[in-house]
């Protein structure tokens, strides 16, 4: 679809001809603000710097540095209390998960113990029916 600037009944010879001097004027235009940023860029470095700091737009500028860098500072805040939270549940399940363990561990020692004694008695009767034979 065209651009509204388009007109339905332009040729193609005319719409390319509209495009190129859209295109010089947005050029113009560019040049125009270079031009402009550095004359900005002269005029402030042979300004006094309290004559820059105490400017309106620095005033804005600085206000709404700090309103971002407060709203950051408050989103670290939430994360760092949501990892500490984090944390302190990881840390009351991995408590829990030690006391699973070590009974598991103290099951696997009673288990041992009874097959030693088990295996213990086994071959105390084969050594005696050894010996009786």
């Amino acid at each position: 679809m065209l651009p509204a600037r388009f007109k339905a009944t332009e040729t193609p010879d005319q719409r390319a001809r509209r495009i190129l001097e859209l295109e010089y004027k947005i050029t113009a235009l560019r040049q125009q603000v270079e031009h402009s940023t550095q004359r900005l860029e002269q005029v402030c470095a042979t300004l006094p710097i309290e004559t820059l700091i105490s400017s309106p737009a620095v005033r804005r500028a600085s206000a709404r540095e700090q309103a971002r860098l407060g709203e950051r500072e408050e989103s670290l805040l939430a994360a760092s209390t949501r990892s500490e939270t984090s944390l302190s549940s990881t840390e009351e399940t991995v408590e829990a998960c030690k006391g699973v363990v070590k009974g598991h561990i103290d099951r696997l020692h009673q288990y041992n113990e009874m097959r030693d004694f088990g295996c213990g008695k086994f071959f105390l009767f084969l050594a005696s029916r050894v010996g009786q034979g």
